[in-house]
């Protein structure tokens, strides 16, 4: 696929982008789900089911963007039944811009996500201006071993059923307030010292 893998452009809604079961996807530069520049793209969708994704041909300077709502509202991004997202020198938002709010990324019922990153540079944001946003670890695994997971205002993350998530530091709050961290019967690690609960920016 080329630079750019768009669902849902100029105000599209209800879009749907699905991978299944056996399908092999090597996702070249940047994954927008709604990219639209007056943020009135909605219910737009990326699913992989089973599928494997991966974003690995990013070099040093020039990383991969992963946005999730970079201005509409209610759009998803969806890893469920064993599918595998591979990230390399990567960063996701969810909820890019004002106004970009309720964008949520799953990923459930036996998936995988991982940002392989060589070095602490990127960043995930749950809430970059947007609100209302979302991270679901659902009976799935997450690796970000050299990121920082940020979960900013009216934003959440939660973990359950037997969720396993491994990442650098946890960041709540950053200048902003009521930000929800869930873990509900799941596996949760960062390195020592590096939950940080209402951060000042």
């Amino acid at each position: 696929v080329g630079l750019t893998f768009v669902v849902g452009q100029i105000g599209a809604s209800d879009s749907l982008a699905y991978f299944g079961t056996n399908t092999v996807a090597d996702l070249r530069r940047h994954v927008q789900v709604s990219s639209d520049s007056n943020g009135s793209g909605t219910n737009n969708q990326f699913v992989a089911d089973g599928a494997k994704i991966f974003m690995t041909n990013a070099v040093a300077g020039s990383p991969w963007s992963l946005f999730v709502g970079n201005r509409g509202v209610d759009n998803r991004l969806v890893l469920k039944n064993g599918a595998t997202m591979y990230m390399t020198n990567a960063a996701i938002t969810v909820g890019n811009n004002g106004g970009a709010n309720s964008n949520v990324l799953v990923v459930a019922n036996g998936a995988s996500l991982t940002l392989d990153n060589p070095e602490l540079k990127h960043q995930t944001y749950i809430g970059n201006g947007g609100t209302h946003c979302g991270f679901l670890i659902d009976n799935a695994t997450v690796r970000m071993p050299q990121e920082i997971l940020r979960v900013n205002s009216h934003c959440w993350a939660r973990l359950k059923n037997g969720a396993d998530w491994k990442g650098y530091r946890l960041i709540m709050g950053e200048g902003t307030s009521d930000s929800e961290f869930e873990v509900d019967n799941s596996r949760f690690e960062t390195k020592p010292g590096s939950i940080q609960i209402g951060h000042a920016q």
